[in-house]
């Protein structure tokens, strides 16, 4: 059943490209929903057209699995999907969106308020301000927190729809060989989402994943080398990582609804987690305290397996190491971020870019 929002032409476009979870099972209801049976026309009648299609034109067919952020309500993940097809497709990707429903925006910012209530207004530097909200805040937004997180689990389960797609993506790649290329980008909280999916392509028997694109990742460090340290380098599932995310400065630039005078991905290490301080992969400091995240993503010397780019850096129009962005949210809106990963996918630095 679908929700009134949309016209049947973008229902259909949805349908091609959407892979809709609640609570990491199949949706039944709400804005969208998605069976197991649109997931299998995702790869039974869609792909093998986009293939045929790549093979006349004598190119790969290039598939990008897309995981949205954890503050993000259904219905602005699906328009988001329907605002970025075209762009993707015009540069030669074929995107598949999981909307997994985390939604907690409005909860987290509820409780953020409340808490700027509750400690009084800032009468002091915003720093303290900072670690008496953390304090103040640490178990209602640890709870809001591990429910998204189960949510990225639940659909790596038996039962979970990450789980079965990955069913059928390992089925759509055996027939279509070398033809196909695979790729998967995580936004946020999307590189928790895909911390469960990926394993569950290898566990499924499917491709290796060419490069997995982590743009401002709230994973954590421990949680990231559990799940995917060792699946990445040629021929272990994961060829490659690449992170995009803010230098130190920027993150502390950032802010949280403008009440927390830090990034979210500062507030997640400082207050979302179980244990706090938890280092969060996609902050410069954590990176540089942990010796093997160095080696793997480049700090200090080159690697064979990973890279970081700093935003914001180099807006060159044509470059793949682009992006400005300067606030948490912005990275899946960013152009220079999403035309650098169009960019790397493709190996085409003359892509239709994205525009506003």
């Amino acid at each position: 059943m679908f929700g009134p929002t949309w016209s049947k032409a973008e229902k259909a476009k949805l349908a091609a490209h959407v892979v809709n979870l609640r609570a990491g099972k199949f949706v039944a209801s709400g804005d969208y929903e998605t069976t197991p049976d649109d997931v299998r026309r995702i790869f039974d009648r869609h792909l093998p057209a986009e293939l045929a299609k790549a093979k006349a034109e004598g190119r790969k067919l290039r598939v990008l699995f897309w995981a949205h952020g954890g503050l993000v309500k259904e219905k602005a993940s699906l328009q988001y999907a329907l605002d970025y097809i075209d762009s993707w497709m015009s540069a030669g990707v074929y995107p598949i969106f999981f909307v997994w429903e985390t939604g907690l925006k409005t909860a987290l910012k509820d409780i953020i308020v409340g808490g700027q209530r509750s400690t009084g207004e800032r009468g002091f530097i915003a720093d303290t301000f900072d670690r008496v909200l953390e304090k103040t805040l640490h178990k209602p937004v640890e709870a809001i927190w591990t429910k998204m997180k189960d949510y990225a689990d639940a659909a790596a389960a038996p039962d979970g729809g990450a789980r079965f797609t990955a069913g059928e993506l390992a089925a759509f790649a055996n027939s279509a060989g070398s033809a196909a290329e695979y790729y998967a980008c995580g936004h946020s909280a999307g590189s928790i989402f895909h911390a469960h999916f990926l394993p569950t392509v290898a566990a499924a028997g499917g491709p290796d994943i060419r490069e997995l694109y982590l743009l401002a990742p709230a994973i954590t460090v421990d949680l990231f080398k559990q799940q995917l340290t060792g699946k990445i380098g040629a021929g272990k599932g994961i060829d490659r990582v690449t992170m995009f995310t803010m230098d130190r400065q920027t993150e502390l630039d950032d802010n949280v609804i403008k009440i927390y005078r830090k990034s979210l991905l500062y507030f997640v290490k400082n207050a979302c987690e179980p244990k706090v301080p938890t280092p969060i992969l996609g902050l410069e400091e954590s990176l540089q305290a942990d010796a093997a995240m160095s080696r793997l993503f480049g700090i200090g010397s080159p690697s064979a397996n990973g890279e970081i780019v700093w935003s914001p850096g180099s807006s060159e129009s044509s470059g793949i190491s682009a992006s400005s962005s300067t606030s948490h949210g912005d990275f899946d809106n960013d152009h220079d971020t999403l035309n650098s990963l169009a960019r790397r996918i493709t190996g085409n630095h003359s892509i239709t870019p994205f525009v506003a």
